[in-house]
């Protein structure tokens, strides 16, 4: 399997007494004045894995409130997952407010993206979001059982690798920006590009 060019290979404890490092999301591939520091963490805890997102990112814009709605012109935090790139080219793009709106789809492109209807997503996903003068930080969890269903039945062993992105975003924000951790070579901004996505190896 085709590798993303090192730095943007992560390696994901599997150990809950391991510390999972930050991913810093400090990547800004179109011009963007405004860029806020943004880290990321992710790490495999049994059946699941759990993601972080934390930005100091002020002042906030939160007006979507119904999922799967366009939460990326808000203050946005993104992870869009390929988690198993041997088996699917499929990926699942997670995208969320600071209230903890989602917005989560899947497909191969950025064309043609199936919508998720999750009614019990905050209990599925055990989903939470602060807000704090210094910013906003997200936690969540995807269970294996849930990707499973979407892309077919997989294993996550250590040496196993998936491919991913983290995003910052904010369309219709007072300062617009948009920043990744894997860089992405196009020349206006668009987060659907899964050939740029970084790997991760499941240690």
């Amino acid at each position: 399997m085709m590798k993303h060019p090192t730095p943007f290979c992560y390696h994901a404890p599997s150990d809950q007494d391991q510390t999972a490092e930050r991913i810093p999301v400090n990547t800004f591939p179109w011009l963007c004045h405004y860029r806020p520091q943004t880290f990321a963490s992710l790490r495999l805890r049994d059946d699941r894995l759990v993601i972080s997102m934390t930005t100091d990112e002020w002042p906030l814009r939160a007006v979507v409130t119904s999922p799967n709605g366009p939460v990326y012109t808000d203050s946005c935090m993104e992870f869009f997952l390929m988690p198993a790139p041997r088996l699917s080219r499929a990926y699942v793009n997670f995208e969320i407010n600071p209230w903890g709106v989602p917005l989560i789809e899947i497909g191969d492109q950025r064309e043609n993206r199936k919508r998720l209807i999750i009614p019990e997503y905050r209990s599925l996903l055990s989903l939470s979001s602060r807000i704090d003068r210094d910013g906003w930080t997200l936690a969540y969890q995807i269970p294996l059982s849930f990707l499973k269903g979407l892309v077919g039945d997989f294993d996550l062993e250590r040496g196993d690798e998936m491919r991913a992105n983290f995003y910052k975003c904010g369309d219709s924000t007072e300062h617009p920006h948009y920043g990744c951790w894997a860089t992405i070579d196009r020349p206006t901004p668009n987060f659907h590009v899964p050939e740029s996505f970084g790997t991760l190896v499941i240690d």
